[in-house]
Order: C-alpha cells, then structure tokens, then sequence
C-alpha cells in the first residue's frame, strides 16, 4: 500500500512509462500515469500524468497534476498543470495552479464552488 499526501494510506495504481493501454481506464482512488493511455480516464482521487505521458481521451477526476498531454477534455475539481502540462480540449475546473511560465490549454472554464 503507497501513502499519499492527499490520502493517507489510500492505493495508488501506477502505469509506467514503457506502457500502452488500449481503452479506457477506471480506478476509484489515485493514478499516477507514466505511459500512453488510449482511451478516456476515470479517477475516483488524484490523476497524476508525468511529463511524456499521454491521455488520447477525456479526463474526469477529483484531482488533476498534469505535465504531459491530454488530448481530450478535462473535468476536475483541482487542477496543477506544470511547464509541459498541455490539454487539447475544453477544462473544467473550480481550482486552477499554473506551475511555470506558459500553459497549453485550448479552452477554460472556471466553475464557481
């Protein structure tokens, strides 16, 4: 069992960077992708894509740290996008952190708590 900042003692599931997965993915608590996904995600906890991952779908999660590509929409309550965080479709988001200097979103919208 992986400890988490955001959840003590909750499980994490981890995709690594040499994987490909074909569909979409599902998972009640954390996710940390290093690898391609394609097809949609669905994360019950925190969603982190590390730089040179790739969601092809949409993202739907509580949590959202991104520093690779999201090609789809993304809906999260809390959303990091980090210096090569870059998501292709519409955000929707209560909580927007920008960590660096440019941010690649093609649609934002900010939705009142």
């Amino acid at each position: 069992m992986t400890k988490n900042v955001h959840q003590p003692n909750a499980k994490r599931t981890v995709i690594l960077s040499t994987s490909v997965i074909q569909g979409d993915i599902r998972v009640p608590n954390d996710l940390f992708l290093g690898g391609i996904v394609a097809g949609n995600v669905d994360c019950g906890g925190v969603l982190v894509i590390k730089r040179g991952a790739v969601v092809e779908g949409n993202v739907n999660c509580k949590v959202l740290d991104v520093d690779g590509l999201v090609k789809g929409s993304v809906n999260t309550g809390d959303l990091t996008i980090r210096e090569e965080g870059r998501v292709g479709g519409r955000v929707e988001t209560c909580r927007l952190r920008i960590v660096g200097n440019r941010i690649g979103i093609n649609e934002l919208c900010l939705v009142k708590i």
